[in-house]
């Protein structure tokens, strides 16, 4: 069961994904250059929330299932994964990707909504 709200798509290399939270979304993107496809974590002017999933960084990379890049911004900070794929564009690797980026939206959701509940909670 997965509670991921959709929102209108615009034209832009970026989708917002609403965790429930004003603190922090997700944020899917496309990489036309790099050919990569991504998934983040997007924290909006909260250092605090940052610093403590920093303090917890292994144990979520290790329930995310992999090495994530740690990015800590003067507005915002971001907790991104990537994938390389062979051709953005093709139609017939787009089910693969979009399963792949649906896939970390239901991950993302579940593993960092806990550790905001904490957050909140301390």
């Amino acid at each position: 069961d997965t509670n991921i709200r959709l929102q209108t798509p615009r034209p832009q290399h970026w989708y917002d994904v609403s965790m429930g939270s004003s603190e922090a979304h997700i944020t899917l993107t496309v990489n036309t250059r790099e050919v990569l496809i991504g998934c983040e974590v997007y924290i909006n002017l909260n250092k605090d929330l940052y610093n403590y999933l920093l303090n917890r960084k292994d144990e979520i990379e290790k329930e995310i299932g992999e090495t994530a890049i740690w990015i800590d911004a003067a507005k915002a900070s971001r907790i991104k994964i990537s994938k390389k794929v062979n051709d953005i564009f093709n139609s017939n690797e787009s089910n693969n990707h979009f399963a792949w980026l649906y896939d970390k939206t239901v991950l993302f959701q579940k593993v960092f909504s806990k550790y905001f509940r904490e957050f909140k909670s301390k």
